[in-house]
């Protein structure tokens, strides 16, 4: 079963400024006539790849469980996980550290082979975690508890 991502707003944000950033790059360097074509297009050029490449993440980053294994994928980055191998999934968690395939908080920390992490971030946590569940159901899930301070 194929789950894609959960966007937040923190990383619309992050988008939409790089996305400000590389126009004001291109323009900036379009209308200053002082420099050589040759530079003009080629800083145009890797200006426009890196933001293809943010896009790319943006729009493709995905997770998918089948009965051996979970894939994900964010744009060129992608992977596997042998079911067998994931020990524990904790929920509702966000995880600064390690590797990400995420475009949100509040996701999915998967330990998997021994003490390795990885970060999801599926539209619905309990969805991904149930069919988890269902396909292998030896895997520890932790709830994360939030304090309430009053």
């Amino acid at each position: 079963m194929k789950f894609k991502s959960r966007i937040d707003k923190t990383f619309i944000f992050i988008f939409s400024l790089l996305s400000l950033l590389f126009s004001i790059l291109i323009s900036q360097n379009v209308l200053m006539m002082n420099f050589s074509k040759t530079y003009v297009i080629v800083l145009v050029t890797a200006v426009a790849l890196l933001w293809l490449l943010v896009i790319w993440i943006f729009l493709d980053t995905s997770y998918k469980i089948t009965d051996r294994k979970v894939s994900f994928r964010s744009g060129p980055f992608y992977g596997t996980i042998p079911l067998k191998q994931i020990k524990k999934v904790m929920v509702d968690k966000t995880s600064w550290d390690g590797k990400k395939v995420a475009l949100a908080k509040k996701g999915l920390v998967l330990i998997y082979n021994g003490n390795k992490e990885i970060y999801f971030a599926p539209k619905t946590n309990d969805s991904f975690v149930d069919y988890l569940k269902k396909v292998n159901p030896d895997i520890e899930i932790e709830k994360n508890q939030f304090i309430s301070l009053k």
